[in-house]
């Protein structure tokens, strides 16, 4: 592959940035200043912003579904919000937060931090930060094949019709994470930046949260917007940090912006982690379901227990659920942005950061590198845009400078430099993000033993029920196509990982292994594909298949007895 041409600082680029977030829109604005030629690429419908978004709800509320607000202590993140504010664009909100806990009385939340919102909506911000920029709206990048690194050391996109034919680029940004940025850069030369981008789900971060645990890990939070009928909430608080149960914010939006017509108010729950985990399905495959029926219901009795109402007391005018699958970071990856100077492919995102005080915040994803910023500021869904502010101009400070010079990229002897997130949104409150939260359910089974030792558990077989593994596969196939294969019967985004197995010469062996994002998924793949002939070969498609053996361990008077049940767990397949 050929060594790309360094770029200068007097050198016009043409920069492709994926992803409409708050990172990536600072990152285009900044490159727009320094004079580069850069292009957005955002998957929304209708306007860019990622989480930092808004909804206009029934009857002409604004709600925040997302972030639901933003901090400024940087520098340049402060004078963007004051420059906002002097246009009428963002306003601050004096907000009355508060914690709750199991219906106790609301203690008031003791902090200096001034809180942004937009004018009229946290959309509005991301709306200011697209201004006069060149963003290609409701176009999808494929995450299958769409960027591709040519010959001639220039990037391709591989863009839908109608988002324009200009698709080749000198460097491209990824501004947005997860199982899509995971598997767009999964063929690309770029080997590390890839590494980065590898993404599990988790309500908490495994292995005792240590540093460098080599793997980026993001959870997953539902958000519940709900019209109650005037004098049915609580009026002594505008918003709650919610402490125990399945909610971890609450927030009035009629406390920010204009009510409804006829007087309701509609709020904003938001989820843990370790709720958002145990609950998930597909976004595509919730309206309507069964699903949707049960989280609404669930955090509706949530919100009751919290401010002290009877169950069922809540009876909302109307409700509108929404999972943000890929929410936020439990860790932080420990440099402010990423750039690949041989291949001219960088990362910006809230999950850069330099230091604790950026992660996962909105003024972090904007401008990594600017000024510090002092602690005592929210790391969430609450003010996720510092970090992503932060990010994306400081990478785009250092392509305009310093193109040729890389940075980030130094992954360390333990596979990492991946940094727990202390107090990360969705976790319990006032826990580090390897700390899993009470109601997350199903601990450890036992408890300390008695005397003698450890009953054993019995054998047999048990599978993974969103793992498959797949035989026969046709030995010129790659990830890219059997992900094309699975989803074509299974659903758009139903994968969430592929690996075709190899040998040591790095041959095709027939086999891989696949992580389905649902069991749904799973076995739809399973029935459509097992047995179905491709590529001359009879495709044998299965549920991966794990054994467990009898025998028990040894629980020895008075030690501790994990009841786990049966010895050690034989897979075939290995990990997806």
């Amino acid at each position: 592959m050929p060594l790309a041409p360094a770029l200068t600082q007097s050198t016009p680029q043409r920069t492709a940035v994926i992803g409409g977030g708050i990172a990536g829109l600072a990152c285009a604005r900044r490159l727009q200043q320094l004079g580069h030629e850069a292009v957005c690429f955002d998957t929304g419908k209708h306007a860019p912003g990622g989480r930092c978004s808004s909804r206009t709800w029934p009857g002409g509320a604004t709600v925040d579904h997302a972030a639901q607000y933003a901090t400024a202590r940087s520098a340049s993140f402060s004078a963007l919000m004051k420059e906002l504010e002097t246009e009428g664009l963002v306003k601050q909100w004096p907000a009355r937060v508060v914690a709750l806990e199991g219906g106790a009385a609301a203690v008031p939340v003791e902090g200096d931090a001034v809180r942004y919102v937009g004018a009229d909506g946290m959309g509005g911000i991301a709306a200011a930060l697209a201004r006069g920029l060149d963003v290609r709206q409701d176009v999808w990048v494929p995450p299958n094949g769409g960027i591709t690194y040519e010959s001639d050391g220039m990037w391709r996109l591989r863009l839908p019709s109608g988002a324009g034919d200009d698709c080749r680029f000198d460097a491209v940004v990824i501004a947005h994470n997860g199982k899509c940025a995971e598997r767009l850069t999964s063929s690309v030369p770029a080997r590390d930046v890839h590494s980065l981008l590898r993404t599990r789900f988790a309500a908490s971060l495994p292995g005792g949260g240590r540093e460098g645990g080599g793997v980026f890990t993001l959870n997953s939070v539902y958000s519940l917007a709900f019209e109650a009928p005037a004098g049915v909430m609580p009026s002594d608080f505008d918003a709650a940090e919610v402490r125990g149960g399945p909610l971890r914010w609450l927030a009035n939006n009629a406390a920010k912006y204009a009510p409804a017509d006829g007087g309701g108010e509609v709020w904003t729950a938001l989820s843990t982690g370790a709720f958002g985990k145990a609950h998930k399905v597909p976004q595509e495959q919730l309206a309507g379901t069964e699903a949707e029926a049960e989280v609404t219901a669930k955090l509706l009795r949530a919100v009751e227990a919290a401010v002290g109402l009877e169950p069922e007391a809540l009876k909302p005018l109307r409700t509108r659920l929404q999972l943000w699958g890929a929410a936020l970071p439990l860790c932080r990856w420990d440099d402010p942005y990423v750039w690949d100077a041989e291949h001219r492919i960088g990362i910006a995102g809230d999950w850069c950061a330099a230091s604790a005080e950026h992660a996962a915040t909105v003024e972090g994803a904007f401008s990594r590198g600017a000024a510090p910023v002092p602690r005592a500021f929210s790391r969430s869904l609450l003010g996720a845009l510092l970090g992503a502010f932060l990010s994306g101009e400081a990478l785009a400070n250092h392509l305009a400078a310093t193109p040729a010079q890389p940075a980030g990229l130094s992954l360390g002897a333990d596979g990492g430099r991946f940094v727990p997130i202390e107090g990360a949104f969705g976790g319990a409150p006032g826990q580090p993000s390897w700390v899993q939260p009470a109601e997350a359910g199903g601990g450890r089974g036992g408890g300390r033993g008695g005397g003698g030792r450890g009953g054993g558990g019995g054998g047999g077989k048990r599978y993974f029920a969103q793992r498959l593994f797949v035989h026969n596969l046709p030995y010129e196939w790659g990830e890219a196509r059997l992900v094309d294969e699975i989803e074509a019967c299974a659903g758009r985004r139903s994968v969430s990982a592929a690996q075709v197995l190899t040998s040591a010469d790095g041959l095709s062996r027939g086999m891989a292994k696949v992580r389905m994002e649902t069991a749904e998924a799973a076995s739809e793949a399973v029935r459509s594909l097992d047995g179905k002939t491709l590529g001359g070969r009879a495709l044998r498609v299965s549920l991966e298949e794990r054994r467990d053996g009898g025998g028990g361990g040894v629980g020895r008077g008075g030690g501790r007895g994990r009841g786990n049940g049966g010895g050690r767990a034989g897979r075939r397949g290995g990990r997806a």
